[in-house]
């Protein structure tokens, strides 16, 4: 929606909204462009997961999955059999990163 106030024309119609701000409606840069939309994605690291293409997002319902579960997960992403066999035979068990990340839809 276009709207004037004082001297600043906001010349946003996009849903999400826009910041940019100009006295001439014709010389915004975002006038038929479309923003970006992000969201917020919780990626997943295994020990030295970068040599199998890790961090990946991880499975939505990751807090209800079992050890086994998860184990198959990331044996079908590409994780070795091999590590995963060294892991789950460890005294301290298998310590992973997860985090949260904002990306493009």
């Amino acid at each position: 929606m276009d709207y004037y106030n004082g001297n600043t024309t906001y010349c946003c119609y996009l849903p999400t909204g826009c910041s940019y701000r100009t006295t001439d409606y014709w010389h915004c840069p975002v006038v038929g462009k479309e923003e970006a939309v992000k969201k917020t994605v919780m990626f997943i690291d295994p020990p030295s997961g970068w040599r199998y293409g890790f961090p990946k997002p991880a499975p939505t319902n990751i807090r209800d999955m079992t050890t086994e579960q998860l184990h198959q997960w990331f044996a079908a992403n590409g994780y070795p059999q091999a590590e995963l066999d060294y892991w789950k035979n460890s005294a301290n068990g298998m310590v992973f990163s997860m985090f949260e990340e904002e990306v493009e839809d």
